[in-house]
């Protein structure tokens, strides 16, 4: 709080001697001057006040995935695999009649990626689920590699034990 009644004090001050320099001679009106001193001073005290921060909330990004204008007909009910096929896990079920957006393909153009329709992360299904427009350009889509594929757990294997 000092230092603010110091910097008001030689804010005033340096103010005070600049209106000094050019304050016009002879106005014959001391309460016009006061009255100018009394209003630059309030002015000077209202800009020196210590300036407030008022934190604006923010927002965490939700990660977006680049879809395709296309949005293609699910003919056939199926799973969506977190890669190609059932070696991965399962993320959801796709129903039948369902407009998904397609994200991208494999390589061989063997299986579709979509949006999934529950979690909506990207899934893997098979190219016959789909419908797509024939006009659609399909080469034009990103092309997904297929992530690793899981690794197995291995399970404790029984030991026969000979009998004598």
């Amino acid at each position: 709080m000092n230092r603010q009644k110091r910097q008001a004090a030689a804010a005033a001050a340096l103010l005070l001697a600049a209106l000094a320099c050019n304050l016009p001679e002879g106005t014959g009106t001391p309460e016009l001057d006061a009255t100018a001193l009394a209003g630059t001073l309030s002015v000077v005290q209202t800009t020196m006040a210590a300036p407030t921060f008022t934190p604006t909330p923010s927002r965490t990004p939700i990660p977006t995935f680049p879809s395709s204008t296309q949005r293609p007909t699910v003919v056939i009910a199926t799973l969506c695999w977190l890669g190609p096929g059932p070696a991965y896990e399962v993320s959801s079920s796709v129903s039948a009649g369902l407009q998904v957006d397609l994200l991208g393909r494999d390589f061989a153009g063997e299986w579709w990626i979509i949006r999934g329709p529950i979690y909506h992360d990207p899934c893997w299904v098979m190219r016959n689920t789909l419908q797509i427009d024939p006009s659609f350009n399909t080469s034009s889509l990103p092309i997904y590699t297929a992530p690793p594929t899981p690794t197995p757990t291995p399970t404790d294997t029984p030991t026969l034990t000979p009998t004598p």
